[in-house]
């Protein structure tokens, strides 16, 4: 059975993650939702956990322009990954457990959080098939420390 090295795995997963911040840091729509693969598939922590499948793009769209938003009330400017573990699960998909930490234009820290994040290889390149993560309760309380209005 054909297996992917843990080298190519995070290679491909640091790549991934490079163009996808590079998206974030742009506030580019287009770009960040060009990163899934549809269906694509969240779970989210929150008062009770989301399972959302998510169809296509404009399906996508609501929840990122509305991380945008909150994004741009703290002051997002950047973010870095504080940890990574890649696990190449097939030489076509990926699971990576990445902690990130989110940081306004000084680089001082804002909030992290963890994901679980499924890449899958097809047309295109690497593209996310699902996440798990808990972004959205500490974003959110990040919003109100701040007392920005999104």
């Amino acid at each position: 059975m054909e297996q992917m090295s843990i080298e190519a795995a995070t290679a491909i997963a640091n790549s991934f993650l490079d163009s996808y911040r590079s998206a974030f840091e742009g506030y580019d729509t287009e770009a960040i939702l060009s990163h899934f693969v549809y269906p694509a598939h969240f779970v989210i922590d929150a008062a009770d956990v989301e399972r959302r499948p998510v169809a296509d793009r404009d399906a996508c769209r609501p929840g990122v322009e509305r991380i945008q938003a909150w994004h741009r009330a703290i002051g997002y400017r950047s973010g870095r990954v504080a940890r990574l573990s890649v696990s190449p699960l097939s030489p076509r998909m990926i699971s990576m457990q990445i902690e990130f930490e989110i940081q306004d234009a000084r680089g001082a820290r804002l909030y992290d959080f963890l994901g679980v994040y499924t890449l899958v290889q097809g047309d295109g390149g690497w593209k996310i098939a699902a996440i798990s993560h808990n972004q959205v309760p500490r974003l959110l309380a990040c919003v109100a420390a701040t007392g920005s209005q999104a």
